[in-house]
């Protein structure tokens, strides 16, 4: 993508889970490696790859303060990134091409059951693909999501999500979904945790790009470089 403005990327270090199966929420757990902050900062290279595809580089991992006010700025007032985190992919890319599958739909006020998740407060953020009944069409889904659990049952405390189209005249609409409206469909890849805020992460602000590699791109050389085929676990933020 290109960069014409700075952009800042936040990222911490979760365990991996891999939802899959419609309606049904079958899964499997895998550990990833959780390398330390300061070992991707430092150990990894990870500016040193970056610098050559970027006019500015900079990293540094934020406090307290700061990544409380970047949270409260880009998600649901009160959600952090803290807390049991997960990774979860939930559905698949199989599912949407080459035939899309209409019947996989989810509920995400069902998905801390599944990860046997029974109280307190879970907070989800991601990207995936939107509810198409409720539009009617193909959309894009930004799931900001928060719920609370008791004895295994959820209810609704802030829905953030929001849903993108484009109309027939190629004009990008973003659409504020209703506060119950907790479904997705096909795929969603999130970060599933108790929504504590101050959580230390990684900030990585990048300006003007100057090689052929993405920022995304950067990032897995850097971590295939160092950890070769062994999981890891990262959740990256784009600002």
């Amino acid at each position: 993508m290109p960069f014409s403005l700075e952009q800042s990327y936040f990222c911490t270090d979760p365990f991996f889970h891999r939802v899959y199966r419609p309606g049904k929420f079958g899964y499997v757990s895998t550990k990833c490696l959780r390398p330390r902050l300061t070992e991707l900062l430092e150990g990894c290279g990870f500016l040193v790859i970056t610098e050559p595809v970027f006019g500015y580089v900079n990293g540094l991992i934020v406090g307290k303060r700061t990544v409380s006010t970047v949270i409260i700025i880009s998600m649901a007032k009160y959600l952090g990134l803290g807390g049991d985190p997960s990774l979860v992919d939930l559905g698949g890319v199989p599912y949407l091409v080459p035939t899309v599958h209409r019947d996989r739909i989810y509920d995400l006020a069902d998905l801390p059951a599944a990860m046997n998740v029974k109280d307190g407060t879970v907070s989800m953020i991601g990207a995936g693909a939107g509810p198409w009944q409720h539009l009617e069409t193909n959309c894009e889904m930004m799931t900001n999501l928060s719920l609370s659990l008791e004895a295994g049952k959820s209810s609704l405390v802030d829905n953030g999500t929001r849903l993108a189209t484009v109309d027939p005249a190629g004009r990008r609409i973003l659409h504020v979904v209703p506060p119950k409206q907790t479904r997705c469909s096909l795929l969603n890849n999130l970060l599933v945790s108790r929504g504590l805020p101050r959580t230390p992460v990684l900030r990585i602000r990048c300006q003007k790009r100057t090689g052929q590699d993405n920022f995304v791109t950067c990032m897995r050389n850097t971590v295939r470089q160092r950890y070769g085929d062994k999981p890891v676990g990262q959740i990256f933020f784009f600002f």
